[in-house]
């Protein structure tokens, strides 16, 4: 209850927080799907510009991740609307998905917290639990409108089956642990990096008993089938596949000295650790040298191991867009709190048995607890920033002029590149200008919206008849102009 308390802060403001672009593309797929203007495996967005993908892309698709997590958005929505709950929220739609997002996170913390208790102590897994839920980065991250969140809870209910399948031998286990194998890594590839070694080592374990053996390997190689199928129907809309060859290391920086500072120091040390929680990184270190009275101490380790090795694999591999998008971190949230949970939770242990004094243990217990409070004090510190909206009033601006211009208008908005705005409008269009707007026309443009009045908005309103000004932004009908060349 407190974990969703917590994720409620700022639940129905518009979209328009940190990282909206990418937001405003995972929601916009879902709208459409609500308006019923694209079936399944045709996911739309409203940006049909080449910036994404390098190629004009009039249906506007978008090909990305299978979209597992924007049916299940819209799922809530409907039920959101048939109980009333939408009444509750300025913004039911943008709630809606951020809602599914963050009660799925609890649901993916349950498995968590079950699959830690199964394999070592309920305190350990309470210990991690608590990092999981409550560090303010996994907070604000599992409640925005991305698929990041969703992966990482499918992930954590596919580890605790295949656990499940190897401890009981049951094939109602191995059918869920295959099942939510293939949810996750359709819902976004990257949850190999979570659970991929782990099952791999529970299937060298097996091989003793060829039978269980085989049976681990058919269900896993099955579970990555779907995957397949969708990446080859996407080679045919390669324009809505947008250009990803730049997250692996553009720009060289894998293993640079700016690589080791913006992932360890500024992304899990300060922002995500706040500083002081890297002494629970450091006691989980010494907890390894300790020896622990856990159920499976094996495969407890495995696990640990695995999610080290996957997180740093993570890192390693996409370089640069771990650099540069902060809400790639998301995926080793689970590695980042079991390991605090184990430093946590080494840390208890180690001074309540202790050969000191009451008065002693408990100072020192305080200093534990002090630095889990700055851990998430510092934290907020930085995080509270990503839930402000800085274009309020030109977000309002685009919603009422949708009620000025036809709903089949395409529009131009200048806005870098960011297709907020176009989300925001629900209209088809260029988040930006890559190429003169005469071009655009040719390809269908009707609108020209800017929330500045630049040099190009200037030029446009003396050769167009028909301009709105609404809040200091502009709406330039690019059908009355005459001469646009620019």
């Amino acid at each position: 209850i407190l974990a969703l308390a917590v994720r409620l802060y700022k639940i129905d403001v518009p979209l328009g927080d940190w990282h909206s672009w990418r937001q405003a593309d995972t929601a916009a797929v879902t709208w459409f799907y609500l308006q019923k203007k694209t079936d399944l495996l045709h996911p739309k967005f409203l940006d049909i510009s080449n910036i994404p993908s390098g190629k004009n892309n009039p249906q506007g698709y978008r090909f990305v991740e299978f979209p597992i997590y924007n049916l299940s958005y819209l799922g809530f929505y409907k039920i959101s609307q048939k109980t009333g709950l939408t009444r509750y929220f300025s913004q039911p739609f943008e709630a809606s998905g951020r809602l599914t997002n963050a009660l799925f996170w609890l649901v993916g913390g349950y498995y968590f917290y079950l699959l830690i208790k199964l394999l070592a102590d309920k305190y350990l897994a309470l210990a991690s639990l608590v990092f999981y839920l409550f560090l303010p980065y996994a907070i604000y991250y599992s409640r925005t409108i991305l698929p990041g969140s969703f992966t990482v809870s499918l992930s954590l209910i596919s580890l605790y089956y295949w656990t499940k399948y190897y401890l009981q031998n049951k094939n109602s286990h191995l059918v869920l642990a295959g099942l939510f194998t293939a949810l996750a890594v359709l819902t976004k590839p990257y949850a190999i990096f979570i659970f991929s070694l782990y099952p791999v080592i529970i299937w060298l374990k097996q091989l003793k008993k060829p039978t269980l053996a085989l049976k681990t390997l058919i269900v896993g190689l099955i579970s990555l089938i779907p995957f397949g199928l969708w990446r080859l129907w996407m080679t045919n809309y390669p324009a809505g596949i947008p250009y990803n060859k730049w997250l692996y290391n553009a720009g060289g920086m894998r293993l640079k000295p700016v690589w080791w500072r913006w992932l360890f120091y500024e992304r899990l040390a300060k922002l995500a650790l706040g500083g002081w929680g890297v002494s629970f990184l450091v006691l989980a270190g010494l907890a390894i040298l300790n020896k622990n009275k856990f159920r499976k101490p094996k495969l407890y380790f495995y696990l640990l191991s695995s999610f080290f090795i996957g997180a740093l694999a993570y890192l390693v591999i996409f370089a640069r867009g771990n650099i540069q998008h902060d809400y790639y971190q998301i995926i080793i949230i689970p590695a980042l709190a079991l390991i605090a949970g184990q430093g946590a939770y080494f840390g208890w242990q180690f001074i309540l048995q202790a050969k000191a004094g009451m008065i002693k243990k408990m100072i020192a217990l305080t200093g534990l607890g002090l630095a889990f409070f700055f851990t998430l004090v510092f934290s907020w510190f930085q995080i509270r920033e990503y839930y402000k909206i800085n274009d309020i009033q030109v977000i309002k601006t685009a919603e009422k002029i949708q009620n000025l211009i036809p709903t089949n208008a395409k529009v131009i908005t200048n806005y870098q590149g960011n297709s907020l705005l176009l989300y925001h409008l629900k209209r088809h269009g260029w988040p930006g200008i890559t190429t003169p707007i005469i071009n655009l026309e040719k390809q269908g443009a009707d609108y020209y919206f800017s929330s500045v009045k630049d040099k190009r908005t200037a030029n446009l309103m003396k050769k167009c008849r028909q301009t709105v000004k609404i809040n200091n932004s502009y709406l330039i009908n690019l059908r009355s102009c005459s001469d646009v060349k620019n």
